[in-house]
């Protein structure tokens, strides 16, 4: 289980100046570190293993073979520790490349034309993702949370490049896609709910390793980190300071944020490359009839942030330096009970929707699209979530900011 290490909370409004671990490298460092943190197999060195080790065309194979065969390579770079050591690039060798990359039988390249085959799709990603790989300081990447399965080193998420031209697979095991805190997420259950409310999602990440395929048949991949790219954009919007010795973003402030997750009771946001959990209580002033339905990932609104500190967070052998901050959309807003309660008397009868219920049976029902009313139930019979009801006003208690009313008709 990841390990997790607090490095300055004492006060919310002082951020800490600690140094991301990993190899985020100032301007003046970056030429020097380049051989640390990169590497790239020689082609030529790698085919010739490659080659003797094949014993029989790759294309003689089923495809049900393959597939075992790929999800074995897969998982033999998952396990091993080094792969998130130190970034690097696997080759294919000249003779690989052309049967990847070359032109098909009767295909006529026209010059001034932007048409591309498959082969130079796949060529334009595999380039992308290995200059990504070996760039100093690292380069992100965005991705599109594709899908997600356990396997046999666990839980991995497949992501897609954003507008993929060649349709790699870039494989995130999960303590490298967010933070995995606590006991809960040994639970598979807990695990299916949070990444299926993610399908979809845009996210940033960077490639560690980016294998070419080394035998036609065979799948060229990369496996990347999503939690190494927050670190980088957390360092570089919360801590690092500017020319006025502040960071660019700090406790206070209300910053955008997008949605990355939905649960039953809670949201995931990105906010400025820092990812947050927003529990209910903090997602609205009003009642939500279902966060499920009023919450879809890619949607975007503001949010308060304090408490910005940052945290060790270790996962086997690499330890990342990251960012955590509290968001709150709703200290964010207006509460509307402070703008609209002087619309209201009591006697009145107001249009409504029911939004939501109490423990005790109560219900919350929106008036006149601005506020909500704690109502009796209507007496004639049960109300659903989303009915359209008349509501008489019987308290305005304008201390509290809050409506008291009876449901008179559904």
């Amino acid at each position: 289980m990841p390990r997790k290490k607090a490095v300055d909370t004492t006060n919310e409004n002082v951020v800490s100046t600690q140094v991301p671990a990993t190899d985020i490298a100032d301007e003046k460092n970056a030429t020097s570190d380049a051989d640390e943190a990169v590497e790239t197999t020689e082609p030529g060195v790698e085919a010739e293993t490659n080659e003797n080790e094949e014993s029989e065309p790759a294309d003689t194979k089923s495809a049900e073979v393959l597939e075992e065969d790929e999800m074995e390579l897969f998982n033999k770079f998952l396990a091993d520790e080094k792969t998130y050591g130190k970034r690097r690039v696997e080759g294919a060798t000249r003779d690989v490349r052309q049967e990847l990359y070359g032109d098909a039988e009767n295909v006529v390249r026209v010059e001034g034309s932007k048409a591309e085959t498959e082969g130079d799709k796949l060529r334009r990603e595999v380039e992308d993702l290995k200059s990504a790989a070996t760039a100093v300081p690292p380069h992100e990447l965005t991705g599109i949370v594709d899908s997600f399965h356990k396997g046999n080193t666990g839980w991995v998420i497949e992501l897609q490049l954003k507008d993929s031209p060649g349709k790699i697979p870039i494989l995130v095991p999960l303590e490298h896609f967010h933070v995995v805190e606590g006991k809960e997420y040994e639970n598979d259950v807990v695990v299916i709910n949070d990444l299926t409310g993610r399908v979809g999602a845009e996210v940033k990440f960077i490639p560690y390793l980016v294998r070419e395929a080394t035998k036609k048949g065979e799948k060229t991949f990369a496996i990347a980190s999503c939690v190494y790219a927050m670190e980088q954009e957390g360092y570089k919007n919360f801590i690092r300071e500017m020319s006025d010795e502040k960071p660019k973003y700090v406790s206070g402030q209300i910053l955008p944020a997008v949605v990355v997750g939905v649960r039953r009771d809670k949201i995931k946001v990105n906010v400025m490359g820092v990812e947050a959990t927003i529990d209910s209580s903090e997602l609205s002033w009003t009642a939500l009839d279902s966060i499920e339905k009023e919450f879809k990932v890619g949607d975007e609104f503001y949010v308060k942030v304090s408490n910005v500190r940052q945290e060790e967070y270790s996962v086997g052998n690499k330890t990342y330096n990251l960012v955590r901050l509290q968001a709150s959309k709703r200290q964010a807003e207006q509460n509307p009970a402070k703008k609209y309660i002087n619309d209201f008397r009591e006697g009145e009868m107001c249009r409504g929707v029911v939004k939501a219920f109490t423990n005790t049976g109560l219900v919350f029902v929106r008036v006149k699209d601005k506020m909500d009313c704690l109502c009796h139930a209507s007496a004639s019979g049960t109300n659903m979530r989303g009915d359209h009801v008349v509501v008489r006003i019987k308290t305005v208690d304008k201390d509290n900011y809050q409506l008291y009313g009876t449901i008179h008709r559904g």
